[in-house]
């Protein structure tokens, strides 16, 4: 059944269709990720005894990471046969065994589709989820690597879009890192997409767009409209989680670039099945099988994955965000883009909106100085933790909202305040 399950066809999602994650199969039920100059190279585990893997002492760092195991199991019972007409068939047909399995592989086989999308889209901003939308690895907070933020300034006319575009293929083209690419593409959401199009400076693209027969003002061009280098599109998916919550793959007024055509960049690595017979073999995208009672009362369908997907040069892809007013560029706004990039003086941290569960990484510098408080005669000292966070990572913080900083998290505490150059947010934090 396993191999009738991977010749099913396909519910083909937007990464797949693109081929931008490449499967590969490994024989244990972990990966050990080595992080070198931004780069995420993996490395087998190897059974217990057997030589270990050699790295030289070059600021190198390691983590292993188990594979998220994804089962799924449904049932065939005898109502599902009896008494039920074949579809597209006479009334007093009944419904063959065969169809059935057919219609429950089928659908079973489209929500592990789904669940390995939601799974790559997640991993390719340097995040990996599990179908409950719970975060079970954070690549950035992991190994120490900050993430490129770029904002288009898209409510303002003098915006100059394609210097915003260049800086995000130069960024891309800067931490290539040795590998190569072809072209960049960009998902991104219906805002942001709404407000490219609407800009003044994206006019002229029309006239160079509609003289290679497309015609964006008659037909539909959210799935492809090239601008100054990068394939723009419109990726409106929203997935259902296990808690019947809903989030939507590329978040409100964002977007993701990454490059097309690498090597060795973009992989999701899948392991055996939790069975005896799969034990140390080359693991498959998904296994299926069935186990019929004892009795004859029903069949047990059951599927199951091992997969994680790993983005091995997280900074390769490039967070895109609006930004509905120009920010004042000054000596002091560069100072601060530095010290926020600085490893030394700041530190990743993951935000997650109070109210739509929606998380990106962040970056923060963390200033804990005691608070003192006057109560009668006596003074109590009591300890606080308050962050700095770049307005251009976290437009928008409210109370309530989640800062996880390693493994503590802390829930914004007041109202956050802006500096004079409404450059950056200070916030006042509390344990979860």
């Amino acid at each position: 059944m396993t191999q009738a399950i991977n010749i099913l066809p396909n519910l083909y999602t937007r990464l797949a269709q693109i081929g931008l994650f490449r499967f590969e199969g490994v024989s244990q039920r972990s990966v050990i990720i080595e992080q070198y100059d931004g780069v995420l190279s993996l490395l087998p585990s190897v059974p217990l005894g057997g030589p270990a893997t050699v790295a030289t002492r070059e600021g190198r760092s390691m983590r292993s990471f188990a594979l998220p195991w994804i089962p799924h199991n449904d049932v065939v019972l005898p109502a599902d046969i009896q008494g039920q007409p074949a579809l597209g068939g006479a009334f007093d047909a009944a419904d063959p065994l065969v169809e059935v399995m057919n219609r429950k592989l089928l659908l079973m086989r489209r929500k592990h589709a789904q669940t390995r999308e939601y799974m790559e889209m997640n991993a390719l901003r340097g995040i990996v989820k599990d179908g409950a939308g719970t975060t079970l690895y954070n690549y950035f907070t992991e190994f120490g690597l900050a993430q490129i933020s770029v904002g288009f300034v898209l409510g303002t006319a003098g915006t100059s879009v394609q210097g915003k575009v260049r800086e995000v293929l130069r960024a891309i083209e800067d931490n290539l890192l040795g590998e190569a690419m072809t072209s960049v593409h960009a998902l991104v959401s219906r805002e942001f997409f709404d407000k490219l199009i609407a800009h003044p400076k994206t006019e002229e693209a029309y006239k160079f767009y509609a003289s290679t027969g497309a015609q964006p003002l008659r037909g539909d061009v959210r799935r492809n409209f090239p601008f100054a280098g990068i394939l723009f599109e419109e990726y409106s998916g929203t997935v259902t989680l296990s808690t019947k919550a809903t989030e939507r793959l590329v978040p409100a007024s964002e977007g993701i670039a990454f490059p097309l055509g690498t090597m060795d960049t973009f992989s999701t690595y899948g392991g055996p099945a939790n069975l005896l017979e799969t034990a140390n073999t080359i693991g498959l995208p998904l296994y299926a099988r069935q186990h019929l009672d004892e009795k004859g009362r029903w069949i047990d369908v059951r599927t199951e994955a091992s997969i994680l997907p790993v983005n091995k040069r997280p900074r390769l892809a490039v967070r895109l965000h609006v930004e509905l007013t120009a920010l004042p560029m000054s000596v002091f706004a560069a100072a601060m883009d530095r010290i926020f990039t600085h490893a030394s003086m700041a530190a990743p941290a993951i935000w997650i909106s109070a109210t739509t569960s929606e998380e990106h990484p962040i970056r923060i510098i963390r200033r804990a100085p005691d608070r003192v408080t006057d109560f009668g005669a006596g003074r109590f000292v009591s300890d606080t933790t308050v962050v700095d966070v770049r307005v251009a990572d976290l437009p928008a913080p409210r109370p309530g909202d989640v800062i996880v900083i390693g493994a503590d998290s802390h829930v914004i505490q007041g109202e956050p305040l802006r500096d004079r150059e409404r450059l950056i947010w200070t916030l006042d934090l509390r344990p979860a």
